[in-house]
């Protein structure tokens, strides 16, 4: 659930350890201990992570492919109708936990940011370059052939 896994507006960076991850980076950006993921958010949105009721549709795989130069984000190229009705996606905490993604909440972002994107990591922010703010985020499920679109 790594994109469905905030509210939408919410400003956010994430970094991952990716092929060429440094150890150094890694280290540094995502941390000891702290399994290969990490999601920052601003301390002023955590009461919104904790209490937000975000819902997810699912999407034939089919009608979306990898976009961006790290093929981090799934666009739909032909139009796609829901498989059902959206589906709560429940505690947002929890399942940061129970994916194994550290959730890290700053006063500000962008030191964060700024290290992630220069580092040998993977990484993404929201208003800042790979990802925008506000859109519609995307996770694929090759084993369900679907795609979930989450919406809060």
């Amino acid at each position: 659930m790594a994109h469905a896994s905030r509210a939408r507006q919410c400003p956010r960076g994430t970094a991952w350890v990716a092929a060429g991850t440094s150890a150094d980076d890694r280290s540094r950006i995502v941390g000891p201990g702290s399994g290969s993921r990490v999601h920052a958010i601003e301390y002023g949105w955590l009461e919104a992570m904790w209490t937000v009721r975000l819902f997810a549709y699912r999407f034939p795989a089919s009608a979306f492919e990898p976009f961006g130069e790290h093929r981090h984000a799934m666009v739909a190229v032909t139009p796609a109708a829901p498989l059902g009705p959206p589906e709560p996606v429940g505690d947002l905490l929890a399942l940061h936990a129970s994916a194994g993604i550290q959730l890290r909440v700053l006063a500000n972002l962008w030191d964060f940011v700024d290290a992630a994107a220069a580092s040998s990591s993977g990484s993404a922010a929201s208003g800042w370059g790979t990802r925008r703010l506000g859109g519609a985020n995307c996770t694929r499920d090759v084993s369900r052939g679907t795609v979930t679109a989450a919406a809060g």
